[in-house]
C-alpha cells in the first residue's frame, strides 16, 4: 500500500493526471499569480490537487511506474498494480478514509462519494518552494516639494556685433582618414591625365605613312580568327527542327504514370494505423520473447515496436478505428490480457521479426 501512494507522489511531480485504476483519478490544477485590490496582497501561483472519481480507465502511467520501478513487463506490473488497489479499496470501505503521504486524504462517507481534502504544503510542486503571500502597503499623502530658492534670471550685455558673428559661423567636423584618401584619390586621377599618350583616330592611312603588318597578313589572320567564325556561323540558317510528336506523348504517358503511383504511395503513407498494444516499456529481450509466445497462441500479427528508446508488443493491428476498437473488446473478453489498449500512429516505427531473432 506504501508504495501506491508513493508512486502516485512522485508521478504528480511531472504528470498533470495520474488515475487509479478502480477508483479515480488524481487531476493538478495550477493557478498563476493575482493581486487583490482590497486587502493590499499579492498571490503567488500555486498548484492544487483534486481527486476525480470519474477517471477509472487504466492509462498506462501507473503500470508504466512499476515497470521501471521493479524491471518487470507489463502484464506482471498490473497485477502488482491491481492487488495494491484492492488493498487499498478494502481499507477506504473499513476506515473510511486513507492518508496519501504528502497529498491529502481521501474519505469514502455514508452516501458512497469519495472526498478528497489535500494538504497545503506544496511538495507536489517544487517549482513553486519559498513563494508565499506578498502584502503591500498603499501610498498616503502628497509629497511635500522643497521650498528652493527660485533663481533670476540674469541678463548679460554683450556687444551686437559679436553676436552676429556668432550667428554666421559655422562649425564644420571632417574625419582626417576620409580627407587624406580622398586627397590620395585626385592625385591619382591628375596623374593619369597629365602622363598618359596622346592617342589619334586617323582612319586614312597617307601613303608615305609606314605600316607596320602588312595588309595581305592582316587579311589572312582575319580569316582564320574565332571571332569571324562565330559571326559567319550565327548568319548561317539553322536546319529545321525534327517531327519528335510521338515521342514528347510517350514521354508524356510515363509521367503521366509515375505521377499516379506516387500519389497512390502518398494516400497509403497517410492512412492512419491503430495498434493493440499489450505492453510497453520493456526490454527488447522481454518484448521477443512475449511476441513469441503470442505468435505460438496464434497471434500471427504479433510483433515488436520500437519508436527511440521506447519497446512496445503489438498484438494485432489495423486502418480502421471502428474495428480496432471491436478487436480490442473481443481480446480482452476472451482473453487473459485484459489491461491492452489502442495506439494511434501515422508512421509505423520500426518492426522485428520474430522468426529470425
Amino acid at each position: 500500500m506504501i508504495h501506491l501512494a508513493k508512486h502516485i507522489e512522485l508521478l504528480l511531480l511531472d504528470n498533470d493526471c495520474v488515475i487509479i485504476p478502480r477508483l479515480g483519478g488524481f487531476v493538478a490544477h495550477y493557478t498563476s499569480a493575482s493581486i487583490e485590490d482590497k486587502e493590499h496582497i499579492v498571490i503567488p501561483p500555486y498548484r492544487t490537487i483534486g481527486f476525480n472519481p470519474q477517471l477509472k480507465i487504466n492509462d498506462g502511467v501507473l503500470a508504466e511506474s512499476y515497470m521501471n520501478l521493479y524491471g518487470i513487463n507489463f502484464y506482471e506490473a498490473n497485477k502488482r498494480m491491481n492487488s495494491e488497489i484492492d488493498e487499498l479499496l478494502s481499507i477506504i470501505h473499513e476506515e473510511g478514509k486513507y492518508k496519501f503521504v504528502n497529498i491529502g486524504e481521501l474519505h469514502f462517507n455514508i452516501y458512497g462519494i469519495y472526498e478528497f481534502k489535500p494538504y497545503d504544503n506544496k511538495l507536489t510542486s517544487p517549482d513553486l518552494y519559498g513563494l508565499d503571500i506578498l502584502s503591500i502597503k498603499e501610498l498616503s499623502g502628497q509629497v511635500e516639494e522643497s521650498a528652493a530658492p527660485v533663481m533670476q534670471p540674469t541678463l548679460l550685455c554683450t556687444d551686437k556685433h559679436e553676436e552676429e558673428e556668432d550667428r554666421d559661423a559655422y562649425i564644420i567636423r571632417l574625419n582626417r582618414t576620409f580627407v587624406r584618401s580622398a586627397i590620395a584619390v585626385a592625385a591619382m586621377i591628375l596623374l593619369l591625365f597629365t602622363f598618359s599618350t596622346p592617342i589619334k583616330n586617323n582612319n586614312i592611312l597617307s601613303d608615305n605613312q609606314a605600316k607596320i603588318v602588312p595588309d595581305e597578313i592582316l587579311n589572312q589572320l582575319k580569316s582564320k580568327s574565332i571571332l569571324t567564325r562565330l559571326v559567319s556561323d550565327e548568319t548561317k540558317p539553322s536546319a529545321p527542327p525534327l517531327k519528335t510528336a510521338s515521342l514528347t506523348k510517350s514521354k508524356l504517358k510515363n509521367e503521366n504514370h509515375i505521377k499516379e503511383q506516387k500519389t497512390e504511395e502518398r494516400q497509403i503513407q497517410k492512412k492512419d494505423l491503430y495498434q493493440l498494444i499489450i505492453a510497453s516499456s520493456i526490454s527488447k529481450k522481454q518484448a521477443r520473447l512475449l511476441a513469441k509466445e503470442l505468435k505460438e497462441k496464434g497471434y500471427d500479427d504479433a510483433q515488436v515496436l520500437t519508436s527511440g528508446k521506447m519497446v512496445r508488443v503489438s498484438i494485432a493491428q489495423c486502418n480502421d478505428e471502428h474495428k480496432a476498437q471491436n478487436m480490442l473488446n473481443k481480446l480482452t473478453k476472451n482473453t487473459e490480457y485484459k489491461n491492452m489498449w489502442v495506439m494511434k500512429e501515422k508512421s509505423s516505427p520500426s518492426t522485428e521479426d520474430h522468426h529470425k531473432q
